[in-house]
Parts: C-alpha cells; sequence; structure tokens
C-alpha cells in the first residue's frame, strides 16, 4: 500500500463510520469519524513538503469532504 492508499482508506472508514450501511441498524459513530479526520491532519502537517502534488491534491480533497460531510452530520436540523 501505498501513501494514496493509506489516506483514501481512512477517509473510507471515515465516511462509512458518518454513514453506516443502511438497514444494519448500527448508529453514525461520529466520534470515531472525527478521530480519523483528526489522524489525517496529524499526517498532513507531519509530512509537510515531502508529499508529492498529487498526494497534496488526495490529502486536501479528503480532508474538505470528510469535514464537510461531518459538519453536515453535526449540524442541527432546520423545522
Amino acid at each position: 500500500m501505498d501513501f494514496i492508499g493509506l489516506l483514501v482508506s481512512l477517509a473510507t472508514q471515515a465516511g462509512y463510520l458518518m454513514s453506516p450501511e443502511p438497514g444494519s441498524g448500527a448508529p453514525p459513530d461520529l466520534a470515531g469519524a472525527r478521530s480519523i479526520i483528526a489522524l489525517l491532519e496529524i499526517l498532513k502537517q507531519k509530512t509537510e513538503g515531502r508529499r508529492t502534488p498529487d498526494e497534496d491534491r488526495v490529502l486536501d480533497g479528503l480532508l474538505y469532504e470528510l469535514r464537510m460531510a461531518f459538519v453536515s452530520r453535526t449540524r442541527p436540523e432546520k423545522a
């Protein structure tokens, strides 16, 4: 597995935790998803200056999408 594969795997896990399979009866695990997002943020800090342009693009895109999904899932619904 390469670095991009690791990033995608972590992002997939976070996405699944926020939106479990329909019909599984599993509630969203937002704390778990937030932990994985935080891990990706730490990886971004610790690998600064050593990533390829593709790795930068993938990491920035995944973090953006996960953050937006997290905010969407935690925002109170308007009546």
